[in-house]
């Protein structure tokens, strides 16, 4: 008799929806060597025992792009399966701190982008954000 299949990884991930005047979204793009290298995504990542969501996505988005950001209200919630996970994507609104030091002279090192929500199919996104983009569309995060 086969071994009953297990139970994917659960992930829990807050995400930034980080937007300018102009209605321009951060972007970030995924380093090679771990998960979907290469891809798109809007910058956050795992939450971590004890780390509130808007923690974590501060904590982040300032480890790897090197700013600081203002966590806003919940944008959207999103569960995608991805083949070896499960992850529950909490999606923020998010301004850069007005004190912080300009994006580009940032020492964080993931390349990053400016996109309006109109620009991102030209990116590749990750598949659990790209379903995001249609309600960005229609509702801005701003």
């Amino acid at each position: 008799m086969a071994d009953p299949p297990r139970p994917l990884p659960f992930l829990i991930v807050a995400a930034g929806l980080v937007s300018r005047d102009d209605g321009a979204l951060l972007i970030a793009r995924r380093p090679p060597g771990g998960f979907m290298p290469g891809y798109w995504e809007f910058p956050g990542g795992k939450l971590e025992e004890g780390e509130t969501p808007e923690a974590c996505l501060a904590r982040e988005i300032r480890e790897e792009l090197g700013v600081d950001v203002e966590v806003g209200g919940i944008f959207q919630v999103k569960f995608h399966d991805y083949p070896d996970r499960r992850v529950l994507l909490l999606f923020y609104r998010c301004a850069i701190d007005p004190d912080a030091r300009p994006l580009d002279h940032a020492s964080g090192g993931l390349e990053h982008a400016w996109a309006k929500p109109s620009e991102l199919s030209s990116y590749e996104m990750l598949p659990a954000d790209e379903e995001v983009i249609g309600l960005l569309l229609a509702r801005p995060p701003t």
